[in-house]
């Protein structure tokens, strides 16, 4: 059964497909406006469904998100990894 964790890597790497697609449209061009908008992204799930609003924290979970294409699938390897990533550094939180 899928836990907090399974949702937030879902969360996670839907959300970071969405800025890929932004930029394979050409909408950001700019790959450290791309970093930018991720590591804002991260910030904003974290604070809002964890609860966890250190810079630190965001720069580890961005750095941890595996690099997705708008229109590959994400394995269910990658999606399992990054679960088990955010339960090892924020299961207190979940």
């Amino acid at each position: 059964m899928p836990d907090r964790a399974d949702y937030l890597a879902r969360t996670f790497i839907t959300r970071a497909r969405a800025l890929e697609t932004l930029a394979a449209d050409g909408d950001v061009v700019d790959p450290l406006a791309l970093s930018r908008r991720l590591e804002d992204m991260v910030a904003k799930v974290l604070a809002v469904e964890v609860g966890v609003v250190d810079g630190g924290a965001v720069q580890r979970m961005a750095g941890a998100l595996p690099h997705v294409r708008g229109s590959e699938p994400t394995s269910k390897r990658d999606m399992q990894e990054l679960a088990a990533f955010i339960r090892a550094h924020f299961g207190a939180f979940l």
